[in-house]
């Protein structure tokens, strides 16, 4: 649990082994703390890698962040379309238009 809260923060290698452990794992943990847990860790990854940048102007993001798309479209797809859009399109969105 440490390590998700702190997830933003870490290095590039510890985060791309994090991503490949989450995809290969997440069929097993609850629907709930996938939603309400990994997920908000995810988007604060994005928006701390994009803190850093001009509001309107290109991202830059941490090189492991497409490592973490198979995980979130996989938390996406047990939301309602509504939530998909609310919560998740707008960090995939984000993370296609980093010029990385």
């Amino acid at each position: 649990m440490d390590f998700l809260e702190n997830l933003a923060v870490k290095d590039s290698d510890e985060k791309v082994a994090f991503y490949k452990e989450l995809c290969a794992n997440l069929d097993t943990l609850p629907r709930c703390f996938g939603v309400h847990k990994i997920l908000p860790a995810l988007k604060q990854v994005v928006e701390f890698g994009s803190a850093t940048g001009a509001k309107n102007g290109p991202v830059k993001l941490d090189p492991s962040a497409s490592h973490m798309l198979p995980a979130m479209v996989q938390i996406g797809s047990s939301l309602s379309a509504e939530e998909f859009k609310a919560e998740v399109l707008p960090i995939i969105i984000k993370l296609f238009s980093c010029n990385d």
